[in-house]
C-alpha cells in the first residue's frame, strides 16, 4: 500500500516558495532523511530542475530514485547522502506521533490507516513512527530520541532544514507539536527562522473529529 502520510497537496506551493530561499545560482539539494517512497518532493524537485535525494528506514512501495534505504541515526548514511552535494537543504516531513502514524494494527473494519498497515509488516525498531503519545512516556520519549539523533549531523554540517509537522488532539486537548518541534531544533544548536500555519483539509472521522487543528506547519531553522 502506499505511504499514509506524504506531504499535503497545499503544502507543494509554500514548500516551493521556501526551498527557493536557500537556491545558489538557481541550484539546490533537497534532501529529506524520512523521506517515505519520496514522491512529492521528488516531483517538485523535478519540475524545478533541482536535486532529490533521500533515505527512509523502511523499504516503502513505489519508492522513487534517489531514496534509499537507510536510518538516519547513523551517521555514515548522512556522509554517504550528503557526498558531492553543493548546496543541500534539509526538507522532511517526520512522524507526528499521534494516532495515525504509529504501529498500532486495528481491526479490519477500522478506517485507521497507520504506518504498520501501509508496510505490510511491523515497522524497524528505529523508526519513529512506532512511538507515539498515546503509547506513554517511555514511547514520546523515545520518539524525540529518534528524530533528535538524526538531525545531529545535518546541524553538524550547518544545513538549514524545513519541518513539516502539525499540532493534533490527544485526550481532547491540543499537542502543540510545531513548538515542540521547535524547542527541540533549537536544543541541537538551529535558529528558528519562520514557523508558517498552511491550511489543510486533513482527516475528518475518529473520535476528534470536531477537534481537528486547522493545518499543518512549516519551520524553518538555520544553523
Amino acid at each position: 500500500m502506499s505511504h499514509p502520510a506524504q506531504f499535503s497537496d497545499q503544502l507543494i506551493g509554500p514548500l516551493e516558495r521556501l526551498i527557493s530561499n536557500f537556491e545558489c545560482d538557481g541550484r539546490v539539494d533537497v534532501v529529506d532523511p524520512f523521506a517515505g517512497p519520496g514522491i512529492k518532493l521528488h516531483d517538485l524537485c523535478n519540475r524545478r530542475s533541482w536535486g532529490f535525494y533521500g533515505m527512509d528506514i523502511e523499504n516503502w512501495e513505489g519508492r522513487v530514485p534517489g531514496v534509499t534505504v537507510c536510518d538516519a541515526t547513523d551517521d555514515d548514511c548522512w556522509r554517504n547522502l550528503l557526498e558531492g552535494l553543493d548546496n543541500p537543504v534539509i526538507v522532511t516531513s517526520p512522524t507526528y506521533g499521534n494516532g495515525l502514524n504509529d504501529h498500532h494494527l486495528p481491526q479490519e473494519d477500522s478506517r485507521r490507516f497507520t504506518y504498520r498497515v501501509a508496510l505490510g509488516e511491523a515497522l524497524h525498531d528505529n523508526n519513529s513512527g512506532r512511538y507515539g503519545i498515546r503509547q506513554g512516556r517511555k514511547a514520546w520519549r523515545e520518539y524525540w530520541r529518534i528524530n533528535s539523533t538524526a538531525l545531529i549531523y545535518p546541524m553538524n554540517e550547518g544545513l538549514p532544514i524545513i519541518v513539516n509537522v502539525k499540532a493534533f488532539i490527544h485526550r481532547g486537548e491540543v499537542v502543540d507539536l510545531p513548538s515542540m518541534w521547535e524547542v527541540l531544533l533549537i536544543s541541537l544548536g538551529y535558529t528558528i527562522h519562520s514557523n508558517e500555519l498552511i491550511e489543510t483539509p486533513g482527516i475528518r472521522y475518529g473520535e476528534n473529529a470536531e477537534k481537528r487543528v486547522p493545518g499543518e506547519n512549516l519551520i524553518v531553522a538555520v544553523p
